[in-house]
């Protein structure tokens, strides 16, 4: 038998376990957040770091099932999602390889322990052993090489598009950095000397790409701000799913009504929002806000 269709017969064996895959996806996923500290700073990106692990150990299974070779993998959805949420959250393309070579790794123990727990033929487990090792290699390798031109061309997106300027500005905002209140207002198009509400939104629905969810989000929120009638609203992405940001009027006095507001739930059912209270100028943007789910927002 050849190394593909003895690859494809122990991963059948293996995933006879229903619980086996699952398992290791956890375990990778606990490997890379207690290794990587960058990325277990943000406590929003463990569960893409499970469903980008997840998507890749369940293309491997396909592969192998299929007998094709691990040199024709591409990066599935979710990973490439992950890889977007590195170049977002400003983390380096080497905290992103060094996660993939620690779920590598990871994988590689687990695949050694159920190889030994079930072969029990000493040359047969050496095959196992030597197969798991060399497959998961040229695998990995053909992954990151799709995750760099991903990385490369999503950064090169990011850093020149306007979101990462307002993002830019928004965090020195919140900071409480010294600004030029003038200046940072032409960055972020929004004006800044007026009365202001902080505002969120974000969507409990993991199962779309992140570029598509994102797309709904915004046009859900595009929706109820219209709906209230403020001026145009400064919003930024924020974490996985999530829009944030400020909607502001001239005068002290607060016009926005949210008993008025709507937001169509049938089109939008998974997203959610939040306001905080009314304040003025720079000084008022680190006001907390109250949450509002999205049936409440109906009334």
């Amino acid at each position: 038998m050849d190394s593909q269709g003895r690859m494809r017969e122990l991963v059948l064996e293996f995933t006879k376990d229903a619980v086996w895959l699952p398992s290791v996806t956890t375990d990778i996923t606990d490997a890379i957040h207690l290794e990587l500290a960058d990325v277990d700073a943000d406590p929003e990106l463990r569960a893409s770091t499970y469903a980008s692990t997840d998507s890749v150990l369940r293309l491997l299974v396909d592969l192998t099932r299929s007998r094709r070779s691990p040199r024709e993998a591409v990066p599935p959805p979710a990973a490439v999602d992950y890889a977007w949420e590195f170049v977002r959250r400003g983390l380096p393309l080497d905290s992103l390889l060094r996660a993939y070579h620690i779920g590598q790794a990871t994988f590689f123990r687990r695949w050694s322990e159920k190889a030994r727990a079930d072969i029990d033929d000493p040359d047969d487990l050496a095959e196992a052993i030597e197969l798991g090792a060399d497959w998961t290699f040229e695998y990995i390798e053909a992954l990151s090489g799709g995750l760099v031109r991903g990385y490369g061309e999503e950064r090169e997106r990011w850093v020149r598009s306007a979101a990462a300027v307002r993002a830019q500005v928004a965090d020195s905002l919140l900071s409480g950095d010294a600004i030029n209140v003038e200046q940072a207002s032409r960055r972020l198009g929004y004006e800044l000397e007026q009365t202001h509400r902080a505002v969120v939104f974000w969507s409990e629905d993991g199962r779309e790409r992140l570029d598509t969810a994102l797309a709904t989000l915004e046009r859900a929120a595009s929706q109820f701000l219209g709906s209230l009638g403020a001026g145009a609203p400064l919003l930024v992405p924020r974490a996985r799913l999530c829009l944030a940001g400020w909607i502001g009027w001239r005068g002290d006095a607060d016009t926005i009504d949210l008993a008025s507001a709507h937001l169509d739930v049938q089109a939008f059912p998974t997203v959610l929002a939040a306001f905080g209270s009314a304040a003025y100028g720079v000084a008022g943007k680190g006001r907390r806000s109250s949450g509002y789910r999205k049936a409440e927002l109906q009334r």
